[in-house]
């Protein structure tokens, strides 16, 4: 544990590596306090409720009619209609890919290797999708970096799983999944591989993809894989279909071919293109792969030759292609474009544009009826037809992201690296707005009413948002050349405080009529960039701490130096943000470094404590914690580490940011 003593009747040091933090120690412990002492962890825990973040997965099931998409270690089962969430919880890193059994309840997910000692290697779970009861776990001592893809066989029933490792050669393998047991493995390419399928037609057949390549693997009588590339060179006869633009309003946009095979038009040998990016099995039984060209190829029935081309079926690349149920194919291309093509594959039926604020499409999911699911590489999920449209149903992140405030009402903000500034409703689960800014975004904070926010970015800007309304910006302006750090607004609105990485606090007088702000005072004394900031309850003082662990105080709202211990031993905090404080000295566990506890918050009643930390743990622990090494609570789901947690006000919730899993996690305190 961190070294906390005793250093006289009013004060402690806090041993951080080779650092020596002073605390002041409360009056209530003055001359009593022993930091060998135990605490326990609090009644309540955390259970997690919502999670907001879709990366690179989507799969619909019919029976519940839940949508299954992952966020860093978890993965959620979302029902759209019933507007809640369920989550398997069973993964120790990050997930990067996952799979449905044929009986549509059955899932396989492979996750990465992480830090984690116990169970810490990359490896796939089945699980059951009615009770979330993980069944089998494959392959612990087998895949090395992580399990990029997984796909369950679909003419044996779903006897078989195959999976690809991200290592170098990233091998492909195939299991007996209910015995846990691999039956063949393969090198399958240097480079990386962005899908796999089983053939549904044909017994232990594989097809995968990746730059510059589509290989086609057989499983023979003695378990061997063999694999032979997708030929991209013109067969004796075939021709090249060229597509041409539809306008909105009708007109075909791919001509059919003609019947005279005069008129048909042959190219020269084709070159594999760079990326071949997703493949998908029509009802029928031919293949159809997407390339970073934005062509379509429609391989034949069991081999690895080319029957056609759609060329120039999208301007850019094709992420995304699905077959629906009468099947029909769906095809997304990178700048937003969605086609649906008939059941040959040879006439486009219809197109619609999604709206780029949301990204690309990257996976196509169908619902009930027309409905149809998207996922996005801004991580949203939106639902919608071709005929009426789309609309988000989640609203994600796509960068690191530090950003977390909520307001009196328990309405949260978050923002990030993306640029992205969205305030949620922790009771609907919806979006209520979302804005672009022109900076990277760092930290935020709303007034006590809810109608002003401000973002504080990387670049030194404070941007000042209509919290009440759309999200509108009303004022930027640069006060530092390097990052702001932390915001909070005074507990009566009337200033705010920003902390910058240029070791000074900025403190503005904000106006009631527009939001504008104008400097009263900078805060000057720290030796380091200022990392977190308290007001005190009665808008009288101010604490920061820094990043070479230094904890001052500050009289509001002249920003001079408050040297008194007798004026800030005792001072009631109406935020507890700062990390370094007597009251949660304790949080500073064994081998941490001053680095490893990323945020703080005390709870509205001041008697929860929320941390996180660098390993991926919301932790909450007993308010105050002065203790050493006192007992905790501990919520499991981020896979990288928690940059900021938050309680709401009611206190029945806490909020958790993640940084490099970029996912929003909502958790009930029960």
């Amino acid at each position: 544990m961190a070294n906390l003593e005793i250093q006289d009747e009013t004060h402690a040091a806090l041993h951080l590596g080779r650092s020596r933090v002073v605390l002041d120690i409360s009056s209530a412990y003055a001359g009593s306090f022993d930091p060998t002492k135990s605490q326990e962890a609090p009644d309540r825990q955390l259970q997690l409720e919502w999670g907001s973040d879709c990366r690179n997965n989507l799969i619909y099931l019919e029976s519940s009619g839940e949508l299954v998409y992952f966020m860093a270690a978890v993965v959620v089962l979302h029902d759209v209609n019933g507007g809640t969430q369920r989550h398997y919880t069973e993964h120790t890193d990050d997930v990067h890919c996952i799979a449905v059994h044929p009986d549509r309840n059955t899932l396989a997910t492979g996750q990465s290797s992480g830090h984690r000692k116990v169970q810490g290697k990359a490896h796939i779970r089945v699980w059951s999708a009615d009770t979330l009861q993980t069944l089998h776990v494959i392959g612990e001592q087998d895949f090395q970096r992580a399990v990029c893809c997984v796909a369950f066989s679909s003419y044996d029933k779903g006897g078989l799983l195959c999976a690809v490792d991200e290592a170098n050669d990233h091998h492909l393998s195939v299991w007996d999944w209910k015995a846990e047991k691999r039956l063949c493995q393969a090198k399958a390419s240097k480079e990386p591989i962005m899908d796999v399928e089983f053939n549904p037609q044909e017994p232990n057949a594989i097809v995968s993809c990746g730059r510059g390549q589509i290989s086609f693997w057989t499983i023979d009588d003695a378990r061997n894989l063999e694999a032979k590339r997708g030929t991209f060179k013109q067969r004796d006869m075939w021709p090249v279909f060229p597509c041409f633009k539809q306008s909105m309003n009708g007109g075909s946009a791919c001509s059919a071919p003609n019947s005279n095979p005069k008129n048909w038009r042959y190219p020269l040998d084709k070159e594999a293109p760079k990326y071949i990016l997703g493949l998908a099995f029509s009802p029928k039984g031919f293949l159809v792969s997407g390339d970073s060209s934005g062509n379509i190829l429609i391989w034949d029935k069991g081999r690895n030759k080319i029957t056609r081309e759609l060329s120039g079926a999208h301007s850019d690349a094709v992420f995304s292609l699905t077959f629906l149920r009468d099947g029909r194919l769906v095809s997304g291309g990178r700048a937003g474009r969605l086609v649906l093509w008939d059941d040959s594959c040879q006439r486009k039926l219809m197109d619609t544009e999604v709206p780029m604020a949301y990204g690309a499409v990257r996976c196509i999911v169908q619902g009930k009826g027309e409905r149809l699911f998207l996922e996005t590489i801004k991580n949203c999920v939106l639902e919608g037809s071709f005929s009426d449209g789309f609309s988000p149903i989640s609203v994600g992140h796509r960068d690191e992201l530090w950003g977390l405030a909520v307001d009196a009402s328990g309405r949260f903000l978050t923002c990030g690296d993306d640029r992205l500034v969205a305030l949620r409703d922790p009771e609907t689960h919806k979006t209520l707005w979302e804005a672009q800014v022109k900076q990277g975004a760092h930290c935020c904070s709303m007034s006590p009413d809810g109608n002003l926010a401000i973002v504080g970015s990387q670049t030194g800007h404070y941007i000042v948002l209509d919290a009440a309304n759309s999200g509108a910006v009303l004022q930027t302006k640069k006060i530092s050349r390097e990052q702001i750090e932390d915001i909070k607004f005074s507990p009566d609105g009337q200033h705010v405080a920003l902390a910058s990485r240029n070791n000074k606090i900025y403190i503005y007088r904000v106006s009631s009529n527009n939001g504008q702000l104008d400097l009263v005072a900078k805060c000057q004394g720290h030796t380091s960039f200022v990392t977190h900031i308290d007001w005190s309850a009665d808008g009288t003082l101010l604490r920061s701490n820094s990043g070479d662990y230094e904890l001052l105080y500050w009289k509001m709202p002249d920003g001079q130096r408050e040297f008194d211990d007798s004026v800030t031993r005792d001072a009631k905090w109406q935020t507890g943000t700062c990390c370094l404080s007597f009251e949660v000295a304790g949080i500073w566990r064994d081998a941490n470094d001053g680095t490893d506890v990323n945020a703080v918050c005390v709870d509205a009643g001041g008697t929860l404590c929320a941390v996180g930390d660098d390993f991926g743990w919301v932790n909450l622990y007993s308010y105050p914690c002065p203790v050493a090494a006192p007992d905790r609570r501990q919520g499991g789901g981020h896979s990288s580490h928690v940059t900021n947690v938050a309680f709401t006000p009611d206190g029945k919730r806490l909020i958790s940011c993640g940084g490099r899993d970029m996912a929003v996690m909502q958790w009930l305190l029960v």
